[in-house]
């Protein structure tokens, strides 16, 4: 058995050898030729369009950036709260590209969400063209929420006990970058005036090109016709709070590197 395989071996090398030199003859004669085929990769720094994969809306218009940044981050509206002695949850709406909040969707307002182009998914965009691939982090701060249009001789109140909270999604992607490795999204609870936490981390090689996070407030009718997940942004409110408007920041960094989220 050994020899034949030390013989089979042999006839395998000669036969490699004489085509190797039929090879070298051929390209001495014009016969074939070999070459090499070239081209630089430079970090991008245009605008780009949001991810045209469903769900659709996307989480409004990108932002340029030079080859790292937060392209988009919605600003977040909830509904009316009628103070109660427990705890009330509103979901994110939907707002149209002129800043105004979509209220009562799907009760008053029949508007189809899925298919307008004016209406803006609450949530995110981070776009990674630096050509690296060493990854990054997405922090997010919810400041208090202070009460707005107040009198010059009445008191300024904040809002006791707001949270702010995320579920895990998975990020959207644009259709040809599909041999990209996501990034991973975290199910985050914000308390107002609280610290920083990681909301989507990119470990090394993963995260490059435009990933766009989603918070459907609602099941969407998709262009297959398939829908989506319900998995919105909600704003818990405790009861027994001062009525009023109010308002707290929200504040957005991105780290050139990742980190490894704390845990809740």
């Amino acid at each position: 058995m050994k020899k034949n395989i030390y013989l089979s071996s042999l006839l395998v090398l000669g036969t490699l050898f004489s085509v190797s030199q039929l090879t070298v003859a051929e390209e001495a004669q014009g016969l074939n030729k070999a070459g090499t085929a070239n081209v630089q990769i430079t970090a991008g720094s245009d605008v780009i369009t949001p991810p045209s994969t469903d769900p659709y809306p996307s989480t409004g218009p990108m932002l340029p950036v030079k080859d790292l940044g937060i392209t988009s981050a919605t600003d977040l509206y909830f509904d009316a709260i009628s103070l109660t002695s427990t705890t009330t949850t509103r979901d994110a709406l939907y707002v149209k590209s002129t800043g105004t909040p979509i209220t009562n969707i799907g009760v008053v307002d029949n508007t189809d969400i899925s298919k307008d182009d004016t209406v803006y998914t609450p949530g995110y965009s981070v776009t990674d063209r630096r050509g690296t691939g060493a990854g990054w982090n997405l922090t997010l701060t919810l400041g208090d929420f202070i009460e707005q249009n107040v009198a010059s001789d009445d008191t300024e109140h904040t809002l006791k006990g707001a949270q702010l909270s995320f579920p895990e999604i998975t990020p959207n992607t644009t259709k040809d970058a599909s041999h990209s490795v996501a990034p991973t999204s975290f199910a985050k609870t914000f308390d107002a005036g609280g610290t920083a936490k990681v909301l989507m981390s990119a470990a090394k090689d993963q995260g490059m090109g435009l990933w766009e996070a989603r918070y459907n407030s609602r099941a969407l009718e998709l262009s297959d016709g398939s829908t989506t997940e319900k998995k919105p942004i909600q704003l818990s409110v405790p009861g027994n709070n001062y009525a009023g408007q109010y308002q707290a920041t929200l504040t957005w960094n991105l780290s050139d590197s990742p980190a490894a989220p704390t845990a809740e």
